[in-house]
């Protein structure tokens, strides 16, 4: 074998490895460092925020103890804002979504373990996700499934322990257009492929819908009430089948 097809065998059985780390048919390791690529994803760094957070938690907890007052926990939250939309509008909003090349996977289905981190950059908080598919919608061409495989869905948010120069600290990322994923709920969710990972991000802000009786609904909390009567439990999925049949690129 030369050299250069000995390069081209490493680099496939990189990608192998970390594929066999972050989709599986049992539950995935979390803990592993193969999922470290998420640290750096845009999508789990928030661009408006520039200090340590573990700094900032360590000045808040010196300033109390000033005062005499207990502080362990640090929280940066956002609201989510946004100016109000018709359902027609929604609907072509996720339609574009659905056909976006940066939409590898739309998967129904559910988180059953989770993990949150620091970035390295201590700027942010992600959280990583054991997600089980229960439903293809979009297969990833890259890397197809069948339903009951576990995946690794990463997304802004979290809360992690940490120790800072004024003793341990938890330190919380509250996003309201980012919501966390809640055990025992089911989602649909639009997914990017994270191929240095094996893993999956959520596709923006609008990429996850959550289960709500017979209605998919915007987890995120600017439209999380808002009732879309194409987004039903049973039409939405073939709604999405038919744009995708539709795409141009």
């Amino acid at each position: 074998m030369n050299r250069c097809s000995l390069c081209v065998l490493l680099v496939s059985l990189a990608f192998a490895s970390a594929d066999s780390l972050a989709q599986s048919s049992s539950p995935v390791d979390l803990n592993s460092s193969a999922l470290a690529p998420h640290g750096t994803l845009p999508l789990n760094n928030m661009p408006f925020w520039h200090s340590d957070l573990i700094a900032d938690a360590a000045n808040l907890q010196s300033a109390a103890k000033a005062k005499g007052l207990p502080a362990d926990s640090f929280t940066v939250s956002t609201n989510d804002h946004e100016g109000p939309a018709t359902g027609q509008q929604i609907v072509a909003m996720y339609r574009r979504l659905a056909c976006s090349p940066e939409v590898d996977l739309i998967a129904i289905g559910h988180p059953i373990q989770q993990l949150s981190h620091l970035t390295p950059s201590n700027k942010s908080v992600y959280t990583d996700y054991d997600f089980v598919v229960d439903q293809v919608v979009k297969n990833n061409a890259a890397a197809p499934m069948s339903p009951q495989t576990h995946i690794v869905v990463t997304r802004l948010g979290g809360v992690v322990k940490v120790t800072t120069a004024s003793g341990p600290a938890t330190i919380e990322m509250s996003m309201g257009f980012y919501p966390p994923l809640e055990s025992g709920t089911t989602y649909l969710m639009f997914l990017g492929y994270v191929r240095a990972s094996g893993g999956y991000q959520t596709g923006g802000m609008n990429g996850t819908l959550t289960a709500v009786g017979g209605q998919w609904m915007m987890a995120r909390k600017a439209f999380s009430t808002m009732v879309v009567p194409e987004f039903s439990r049973d039409l939405l999925p073939s709604n999405i089948g038919t744009w995708l049949g539709s795409c141009t690129h």
